[in-house]
Formats: C-alpha cells, structure tokens, sequence
C-alpha cells in the first residue's frame, strides 16, 4: 500500500526540533528565541481571533434580534437598554482587539526585536480602550442582573429590599476590583509600571480575584433567577396550568448560566488555555440575557394569560411576564366580566 506524502518527512528528533533556537535580530544585538515560544504566541494569537470574531457575529445578530422582534415598549425598559448597552460593548471591544491582532503589535520583529516604532499609534489607544471597554461591560451586566434581581422580587418589598442590597454590594466589589485592574493594565501599558508581584496560578491576583468574584456574581443573580421561577412554575402547577411556557424558557437559560459560567472561570483559572477565552464568560452572560427574554417573548405568543377557576366565588388570573417575574391577580366572578385589558400586566 502506498503511504502518504507525509511519512517521508518523519524523523526521530522531532521534539528536538520544535525546541530549538531562532537568532533574531533585535534593536538589543542578536538575541536567541525558542521555536516553542513562538508557535504558543501564534497559536495565542489566531485562537484569540477567532474567539473575538465569534463574540463580534453574536453580539451583532443577537442585537439585531433584539430590536426587531421586541416591542417599542420592551426597548424603552432599562433593562433592554442596559443589556443593548452590553452587547454593543462587548462588539466594540472585539472591533478593536480585531485591530490590534492584525497589527504590526503582534509581528516577530516587535514582539523579539524589540522595533516598537514599527507600531502605529492607534494601537496603543485602541490597547487602552479595549481595557476600558472591558470594565464598561462588567459594569452593564452587573446592572442589568441587579434590575432583573428588583423586578423578580417586586412582589415583595422586604424581600426586594434585601435583594438589592446585596445585588448592589456584590456588584460594587466586582467592579472594584475590575477597575483597579484595569487601572494597573493601562499603567503598565502606558507608562511599564509593574503588576504587584504576588500571583494567584499564574496570574496577577487583582485580575485573578477579579474574575472569580464576577463568576461567583453570575452564579448567586442565576440561582436567585432559577428559584423564583421554579417555584412560579409549582404555583401554575398547583393551580393547573401544565404547558411550556416563557417561564420555562427563562429557566433553562438562567440554569445554564449556574453552572456554565463557573466551568469556564476554573478553566480560565487553572488550566491556562489562551489570552482570549477569559471574556468567554462575559460574552456567555451577555448573550444568555437578551437571548431568554426573546425566546420567552415567542412562547408566550401562545401563553399570553392564563385562567382558572380556584373555587365558585373567584377566578385566579395569572399572567406571565418574559422579564423573569409573574403575577397572580384573584378576581371575583361577578366583577371578572368588567376588568379591562389595560389594568392587566403587559408585556415588558
């Protein structure tokens, strides 16, 4: 049998060969840089690409599906306003890294030779506004779960109250620590002032800690998000409405965003696979927000009011709302005939 092309190029010292040293010409003299050391920065480089690539075509259709599938009056609530504000965000932020990957900041002559005049000014700046962007992102996401965190507790105002605080508490520390990152960054790409040297896995503690406390964030405001709404869906139960319907919808996203965004953090964290996949778990929280309320919105086309009758004297009314909340109205017969459409909730 014939073999390939390829086997006549095999060879013994192959790992020989991929450690071996490259002498480059740098502004310094001539300096040695392994082979091995080169191919993980490209390999860094074009998987960081195509994660950003990938963020950018998501961000894009799903704000197109967003404004062309909600209502005038959904796209005037802060909350699809914060969440638009993330998306369109996170789409610069790819823009711009886009930019900066394709240029001469990452060709060998600048990165081992040292000739930084080779990078053009924009690239800085765009350095700089990709690390502001990023802190603009964890602000907006973090307003949007503590205005989904109110809405879904406004049935009580204690409960709502508590709720918010500790949303907004949480959310004030993420950002903290996300913005002394960010300052430390734009220092060290400024002006090459050193990170503080103590590192948690390999990374700089501010941005390490920085990270873990967003995830931890996601998790607490979906499993917040989760409860609530398992515990709407056995109230349909008891009360007999069994179809699928936007409250399930939202329940399988923020039950994904409980577990997902945890599993990449620790991947992120501890095993180390390249610069662009710590924005994964932003990019997952970002689409997931939109993306629940867009499927709850075409489920409950169907589903828009749901009534039964509890006993002889009264009906129970419920009525569901695709922004993570529900709500239970009794009505006596008697007065049933003469409720207006207008005095109902309406969709957000």
């Amino acid at each position: 049998m014939r073999e390939p092309w390829w086997k006549n190029y095999h060879t013994s010292n192959g790992t020989l060969l991929q450690y071996q040293n490259v002498s480059i010409l740098s502004t310094q003299g001539s300096i040695q840089v392994p082979l091995s050391l080169i191919d993980k920065a490209e390999r860094n480089r074009i998987l960081t690409g195509m994660t950003v690539s990938a963020q950018l075509a998501l961000g894009v259709l799903i704000m197109v599906m967003s404004i062309l599938l909600s209502s005038p009056e959904k796209r005037r609530t802060p909350v699809f306003i914060v969440n638009s504000a993330s998306i369109v965000s996170m789409c610069i932020r790819a823009i711009l890294m886009i930019v900066n990957l394709c240029s001469k900041s990452y060709s060998l002559v600048v990165m081992y030779g040292f000739a930084l005049q080779l990078v053009h000014e924009y690239v800085h700046v765009f350095d700089v506004l990709v690390m502001i962007v990023g802190t603009i992102i964890i602000i907006t996401a973090e307003i949007s779960m503590l205005l989904q965190i109110r809405i879904i507790s406004a049935h009580d105002r204690k409960t709502q109250r508590i709720m918010t605080c500790i949303s907004a508490g949480m959310g004030l520390v993420v950002v903290a620590f996300w913005f002394t990152n960010m300052c430390q960054q734009i220092n060290y790409l400024l002006w090459l002032i050193p990170y503080n040297n103590h590192q948690i896995s390999g990374y700089y503690w501010v941005y390490f800690i920085a990270k873990i406390l967003f995830a931890i964030s996601v998790i607490f405001h979906s499993a917040v998000f989760s409860y609530k709404l398992f515990h709407a869906i056995q109230i349909r139960k008891k009360i007999g409405q069994f179809p699928f319907g936007p409250m399930q919808c939202i329940l399988i996203i923020s039950c994904q965003c409980l577990f997902v965004p945890a599993i990449f953090t620790i991947i992120d964290s501890f095993i180390h696979t390249y610069d662009g996949f710590s924005s994964m778990t932003q990019c997952l929280l970002i689409i997931s927000l939109p993306l629940s309320s867009l499927w709850a919105s075409s489920t409950a086309l169907k589903l828009q009011s749901l009534k039964t009758t509890t006993s002889p004297g009264d009906t129970t009314q419920v009525s569901i709302r695709v922004d993570r909340t529900y709500d239970i109205k009794r009505i006596p017969t008697e007065e049933l005939s003469s409720v207006d459409e207008s005095d109902l909730k309406k969709w957000p």
